[in-house]
């Protein structure tokens, strides 16, 4: 399932459009590299101080308060808790990618006038990909100014001038009367994003979803409501609702970045495999390529029980990036149910002493019933011991 790495910071849409971008001072693809690589390394590291160190706090701050006045306290107020927002966001990047989650750079590319960076995060089965707009800061170095987030289809500042709309309302009460109607109807009840989000956290989707549908229709067309909805309907054994949630978001959303990645779900679920393909296809061309988006059409031909299809295909994302792990492993479950037991053993021995996974207790595992029982396993076992 496509997972969506969303802090409670980023479930709000913006009111006012965010801050318009400027070229800033010429930042040169070596240094995109560079800086992106040293991402890599704090999420790997787990070191989400230093991850929310490399945000540019003024920056992302302008792109935020954009188009709201207010008291000069709010402002300071908001100064004050960026720093913290980031660091929850930072915080839940490296937490996401824990045991053996990633977080990889693809590509430095340009979007207007914004230069950007495209990550790819895995966390468990799921996917989501972070495309961080850099900026020169005022001591020289390469820092984020803002994350544009595939799975939310908005940005940080986007999401977060929603939060400081509200704040700016809490803080003086006649703002609310500058706003148009829907505006000064999401702020009054913007508060039950956190309660449908506190419910889905507690194992009541249920709650969260009555929670949504007593909303007034407006707000339930809103892309901050609609996707703690997307979230609760996921977490529900029952597909139904979650298979209407993605037909709804396809009316709602046309043509946004956060379909292609979510609808991927709705098809599989559906059974629509050709339409699911093709969706991964328009997702990777989007994405301007990246490998796992054949694990993707693995497991959609794994559904469509086209099983050649399905091992070419992580063949090929294997090919395309060694280091994928995802691939690794779903081609381990391929070997196992093929009975390649030599297969089996030189992708466990793979994943643990190139890739430095974890594998976990194997003979606790039914996927390994077979395999354990075999003379390939025993010697696995015994050369591991020793090396261990």
């Amino acid at each position: 399932m496509v997972h969506a790495l969303i802090p409670a910071i980023i479930l709000l849409a913006p009111v006012f459009q965010a801050g318009q971008d400027t070229k800033s001072a010429s930042i040169t693809a070596k240094e995109c590299e560079v800086f992106a690589h040293e991402i890599e390394r704090m999420v790997a590291g787990g070191d989400s101080r230093a991850l929310a160190a490399a945000f540019d706090g003024p920056a992302l701050l302008e792109k935020v308060i954009a188009g709201v006045e207010t008291k000069p306290a709010v402002r300071e107020g908001f100064s004050r808790a960026m720093p913290e927002m980031t660091r929850q966001f930072a915080e839940a990047i490296c937490n996401a990618c824990l045991p053996d989650g990633s977080y990889r750079f693809l590509r430095v590319h340009d979007v207007g006038v914004q230069t950007r960076i495209l990550f790819r995060l895995l966390s468990g089965d799921g996917v989501n990909y972070h495309d961080h707009v850099v900026t020169r800061s005022k001591d020289g170095s390469v820092k984020i100014a803002d994350c544009y987030v595939f799975a939310m289809g908005e940005t940080l500042a986007q999401s977060m001038n929603r939060s400081y709309a509200r704040a700016a309302a809490e803080a003086d009460p006649s703002f609310l009367d500058r706003l148009r109607g829907t505006e000064a109807t999401f702020i009054k009840n913007v508060g039950k994003i956190k309660e449908m989000n506190d419910c889905i956290l507690s194992g009541e989707a249920k709650k969260a979803l009555a929670i949504f549908r007593a909303l007034p229709e407006s707000l339930q067309r809103e892309k901050a409501f609609f996707f703690v909805r997307l979230q609760a309907a996921a977490s529900l054994e029952d597909t139904d609702e979650y298979k209407q949630v993605l037909s709804d978001m396809e009316k709602l959303f046309p043509g946004d970045p956060a379909l292609d990645l979510h609808c991927i779900d709705g098809l599989v679920l559906n059974k629509q495999w050709e339409a699911a393909i093709a969706r991964i296809d328009r997702l990777e061309v989007k994405l301007d390529g990246d490998p796992y988006t054949d694990v993707m059409r693995g497991d959609t031909y794994m559904g469509w029980e086209k099983f050649d299809q399905a091992k070419s295909s992580y063949k090929t994302a294997v090919t395309r990036e060694p280091s994928l792990g995802a691939a690794h492993r779903r081609l381990l479950m391929v070997a196992l149910g093929e009975g390649d037991w030599d297969e089996a053993v030189r992708i466990l021995i793979k994943l643990e002493k190139e890739l430095h996974e974890s594998l976990g207790d194997l003979e606790r595992d039914p996927d390994y019933a077979d395999f354990i029982k075999t003379d390939a396993y025993a010697k696995w076992k015994k050369a591991r011991a020793g090396n261990g």
